[in-house]
């Protein structure tokens, strides 16, 4: 989360080009626009949050997020699939994005933290499902 409030405080037009530039093919992709599919839209997202890291200008961050990548893109196709995240998470990409345009470290960090609270309990959801049905799957076989 503080990486976007330092994106915010330190990022380059160029940085936000570079988010623009994502949020705008996830939008498509998202529309139905882009003949791009949910694959390249995951893609995009652990894109999104790299170019936030480097906008931070903190090499921990980066590193923290490049070493992470995969896990990222592992739960952001999940959630994108089976929680049909798609629409939620362009919209708070968005905010994000907004308040870093904006400079407002503050409000980077809200719409940071809002963000990564709702693909939480979006993962909290799928796994109570999961261990609902496995559950009752035993039941019926017992």
């Amino acid at each position: 989360m503080p990486a976007a409030a330092l994106a915010a405080s330190r990022r380059s037009d160029a940085d936000l080009e570079e988010l623009a530039a994502i949020l705008n093919s996830m939008a498509e992709i998202t529309a139905g626009t882009s003949q791009r599919g949910a694959r390249a839209w995951v893609e995009q997202d652990a894109m999104f949050h790299s170019a936030i890291a480097r906008a931070s200008r903190n090499g921990v961050f980066e590193s923290f997020i490049a070493e992470i990548r995969e896990a990222l893109e592992r739960q952001s196709q999940l959630l994108a699939t089976a929680a049909k995240r798609q629409e939620q998470s362009d919209r708070e990409h968005r905010e994000i994005f907004d308040a870093i345009a904006a400079g407002d470290a503050e409000a980077a960090l809200h719409a940071m933290s809002l963000h990564l609270h709702a693909v939480a309990d979006a993962v909290n959801s799928l796994t109570q499902a999961h261990l609902t049905d496995i559950r009752d799957a035993e039941g019926a076989a017992n």
